[in-house]
């Protein structure tokens, strides 16, 4: 864990290539179609999503791993009082927050993470996502031979507590085959 901590740390020293200053396409169109409630930001860097939810009226709260980026992040939402938190932590180890979202997205977080962790974190969008709620999420596709990147294990394990609502797959500039899906909260899912 504090090598995962060193590695983001590090890379917020400058500016990591992840980190475009620009609102997810994506979210932008999801806040145009959806009424604003209440958002979780997994893995939100310097918090360019989370201004970007605060502006359309949302109320938002995000996690990241390194400091240095939760530090920027909060300095980026300052204006917006209240309805914005940020918080330094693995994106895991959520049990300090409490009730629930209409909304989770995660950005290019999830598919770093090793299988126990992967179990951790179903576990708690299945405790924080509202009933109805969305959860949102792009991530590369796992190579042969790799443990980074999302698998057909993982997708079972979304699709036994969420239902795809739209699916979106891309390559990046690099060749990297990834993909954007948007889940909605169901009862009885699978």
């Amino acid at each position: 864990m504090w090598k995962r901590r060193l590695y983001f740390n590090f890379h917020y020293l400058g500016k990591p290539p992840w980190d475009t200053g620009i609102p997810v396409p994506e979210l932008v169109d999801f806040m145009a179609n959806h009424n604003a409630g209440c958002a979780l930001d997994l893995g939100c860097g310097t918090g360019t999503n989370m201004k970007a939810f605060l502006e359309a009226g949302w109320k938002v709260d995000g996690v990241d791993i390194a400091f240095l980026a939760t530090k920027n992040a909060k300095e980026k939402i300052r204006g917006f009082h209240d309805r914005g938190r940020v918080f330094t932590s693995e994106v895991t180890d959520l049990e300090f927050l409490e009730g629930k979202y209409d909304l989770i997205y995660d950005i290019g977080c999830f598919h770093g993470l090793d299988d126990q962790s992967r179990i951790k974190y179903v576990e708690n969008i299945e405790r924080l996502l509202n009933r109805n709620g969305f959860f949102l999420i792009y991530g590369f596709y796992k190579s042969d031979g790799t443990s980074f990147g999302i698998d057909s294990m993982d997708m079972d394990r979304f699709r036994a507590l969420l239902k795809i609502t739209d699916r979106l797959e891309s390559v990046d500039e690099r060749g990297r085959s990834a993909v954007f899906i948007e889940f909605q909260r169901c009862e009885k899912c699978s």
